[in-house]
């Protein structure tokens, strides 16, 4: 590398490097014990130092120093990473996306100084997507805990957007509108990334002014404790939406000088998108200005904005797109001199026309499906990714947060292997490395192994995950479980091995799938097809798991997996009594169909049984955090209705998003995708009979009205049993046949 480059390369490092120079010495010190005490309940064992950077790289340090543990850190994010680090090592606490193990927090008699240095200066969290399929209901107090797990994990840059709502209605008051006409052009929690990505816009009631402002006080909270922690909240940038009657709502405005308005077409789901305005038109400068005061007063100083013009769509005709973006990028840099751009890659996004006006110091590209569908190679292996923008590696995994165990270990691995993309020579711009799930809280597996490519050396090679996967099995756990290592162990090569390429996402239940006796998948884009891995191998690995219960069977991180791969186990089952039925149908057995129809209703009933012992996999779980965020009886019954939108028809009409969103969960199996089913196999059944009476149920009318239908979300006590309990009897009956 020259020395130009290298001067040029430090520069950016130093540009998207977040520092903790803000925070007094003892204010990091308070702000990272608040950390360690809010997730362990004790601190005093801890002392927390502030180090300097290595050449401008995060580091962090652990050591034993009379009794008491030294964490030491460049940042916060650093220290948290050392107290995660500690505990790790140390085997007493385990923390992730899918339940807590908290043993006694004591310090060792000896331990071995650890110093870590991380490849990278950015990790960055968040799709926007998974704004509308996991956190649009969530409380201040689920928010807490996910910041708290991100700085453990070393995030530094979350995507927010909860209270964007407040900086529209603050721009386009200023534009002719009321406020009660900027709520009715906004969308409801749930969908609102889609609105924020140019996708769609509301015609319908407006959203409640009690929501928009919990709502603000919400998203200043998370930004407020993101920079307590050292993290830099990244928020939605302005790059042009207007509702589609912008221009004649300001044709007498004399302060706007020619609005010139694009339309955008639709979007799937049968959605019009909301106008663009161009922005190389003045209005759009005076629009930006607004918006990014309108940031500042809700937020706080925020200087990285993410924005995608033409996302999945859209169109440029009358834009001349470098120069549109550089005007973006220059209203960014009005505000905040120092603002940073963030684009997703993603369906040929950001267009190299787009990216040759931006600065380099001031644009971030994330190559959100890097693992599966990377766009840094898309002209070729040997070429600096993204016209030599900064840009971050990134995963997705989970698409509309589904269900399903699913994870490529291996393929997250090879990226530092010596042929991997950290190991590049032509990427020197690579300076990142992300997270961003469609929906987040599965497979916290995946989760736990960033943590190690976070901190891990770009030339560490190849990691061992037949020797990784067994210390997270202890871990996880708290003790080394031969089962249960044996368990994981046959989990990493197969539901957690790669599989087909390209592959968007798990492979989905046919349970949650609209009813056919063709049907593979519930969702238009996913796999089209059936497990690709061992099935048998996944069945031994809940019977070794199973092994393991008499053991582990009261710790709840063993309890959420237990039943997470039983869940799978039965989905996969469920896949072959459908294919049975198929058959029969087609050889017009009667007597066979009615049998194999019985066993997979039965099994979509031992499914729903099976979920409902674990609280993260309940259909109420995810309702009563939209109701509970309502603060009258009228948002209570919007909020819910939106909920149960977005896991099912997605819409309000028939269209390819329908169960994009598809989770099993007790109660959306029994209550939702069970009727689907039994009416359509009863349905089947008629007609083989011969019955000329015999039609097809209605399933949108059934859906629409599930979907509006309130309240039922309890959980029925007498139904439930233990996981392990569950998880046996499970086993007895797979033997059985």
């Amino acid at each position: 590398m020259n020395n130009l480059k290298i001067i040029a390369l430090a520069f950016i490092l130093l540009m998207f490097s977040n520092s903790s120079n803000a925070q007094s010495i003892n204010e990091f010190e308070k702000n990272s014990l608040n950390l360690i005490e809010r997730l362990v309940g004790q601190s005093d064992l801890f002392q927390i130092e502030r180090i300097d950077k290595v050449d401008n790289k995060s580091v962090f340090e652990i050591e034993l120093v009379d009794k008491s543990v030294v964490l030491r850190g460049s940042n916060i994010t650093a220290i948290a990473s050392a107290f995660h680090t500690y505990l790790r090592i140390t085997n007493q606490a385990h923390f992730s996306w899918g339940k807590d193990r908290i043993n006694e927090i004591t310090t060792p008699a000896t331990f071995d100084k650890v110093i870590k240095t991380s490849p990278v200066e950015v990790y960055y969290q968040f799709n926007f997507t998974a704004h509308g399929y996991s956190t649009p209901y969530w409380s201040w107090q689920d928010w807490e805990r996910e910041i708290d797990l991100m700085a453990i994990n070393g995030i530094t840059h979350p995507l927010i957007i909860s209270g964007i709502e407040s900086v529209f209605i603050s721009t386009f008051t200023k534009f002719g509108y009321t406020e009660e006409e900027v709520r009715s052009w906004l969308v409801l929690p749930a969908h609102l990334p889609w609105q924020l990505m140019g996708n769609m816009y509301s015609s319908d009631q407006a959203i409640s002014q009690s929501l928009v402002k919990s709502r603000r006080s919400l998203g200043r909270k998370i930004a407020n404790r993101l920079r307590e922690l050292d993290m830099t909240p990244v928020l939605p940038g302005y790059y042009g939406l207007v509702p589609n009657d912008f221009a004649i709502r300001n044709n007498a405005n004399e302060s706007v000088k020619e609005p010139y308005i694009l339309p955008q077409g639709d979007w799937a789901g049968g959605y019009d998108r909301p106008s663009l305005i161009n922005p190389n038109n003045k209005t759009f400068s005076l629009l930006a200005k607004h918006y990014y005061q309108a940031i500042n007063n809700v937020f706080g100083d925020v200087k990285y904005f993410a924005a995608d013009p033409f996302h999945e769509g859209g169109k440029t005709d009358g834009i001349l797109v470098p120069e549109a973006a550089k005007s973006i990028q220059a209203s960014m840099k009005d505000h905040n001199e120092d603002a940073v751009w963030i684009l997703q890659a993603w369906h040929g996004n950001p267009r190299a026309d787009l990216l040759s006006s931006l600065s380099k110091k001031n644009t971030l590209v994330i190559d959100i499906w890097g693992d599966e569908s990377p766009s840094w190679d898309r002209d070729g292996i040997d070429k600096m990714a993204f016209e030599g923008m900064p840009w971050v590696w990134s995963i997705i995994q989970n698409f509309g947060g589904n269900s399903g165990l699913s994870g490529n270990l291996d393929t997250i691995a090879q990226q530092f292997s010596p042929m991997g993309v950290f190991n590049n020579t032509k990427q020197d711009n690579l300076i990142g490395l992300g997270m961003a799930m469609e929906g987040i809280e599965q497979n916290p597996v995946v989760m736990d192994f960033m943590f190690d490519m976070r901190w891990r050396k770009r030339n560490a090679g190849y990691v061992d995950i037949a020797k990784w996967i067994e210390t997270y099995s202890v871990r996880r756990y708290g003790t080394s479980n031969p089962h249960a290592i044996a368990a994981w162990r046959t989990l990493s090569e197969t539901v957690y091995h790669s599989g087909p390429y390209h592959r968007e996402g798990t492979i989905e239940s046919v349970f949650t799938a609209r009813p056919s006796l063709m049907a593979l998948k519930a969702s238009t884009w996913a796999p089209n097809y059936g497990p690709y891995y061992n099935e048998k191998a996944l069945e031994n690995a809940l019977s070794l798991l199973v092994k393991a219960g008499s053991e582990l069977k009261d710790i709840e991180t063993y309890q959420y997996d237990l039943i997470d791969v039983a869940r799978q186990v039965v989905a996969n089952k469920g896949r072959k009594l459908l294919s049975n039925m198929k058959q029969d149908f087609e050889n017009k057995d009667l007597t066979s169909f009615r049998k194999h129809k019985t066993l997979f209703l039965k099994t979509m009933l031992i499914q729903d049984e099976l979920l409902c012992s674990v609280t993260e996999f309940r259909l109420s779980t995810w309702l009563e955090k939209a109701t509970s965020f309502a603060t009258d009886s009228h948002d209570q019954v919007v909020f819910e209705e939106n909920a149960r939108r977005i896991v099912t028809t997605w819409a309000p009409i028939n269209s390819d998003l329908q169960d994009y969103s598809n989770r099993e969960w007790s109660g959306l199996i029994r209550d939702y995708y069970y009727p689907r089913w039994s009416s359509f196999l009863n349905y089947k059944e008629s007609s083989l009979k011969g019955s000329s009476k015999v039609t097809s149920p209605d399933l949108l009318e059934f859906e629409d009205s599930w979907v509006k239908t309130q309240g039922k979300k309890d959980i029925i006590k007498a139904r439930l049993k233990a996981p392990y309990d569950l998880a046996k009897e499970l086993l007895i009956t797979i033997n059985a046949h």
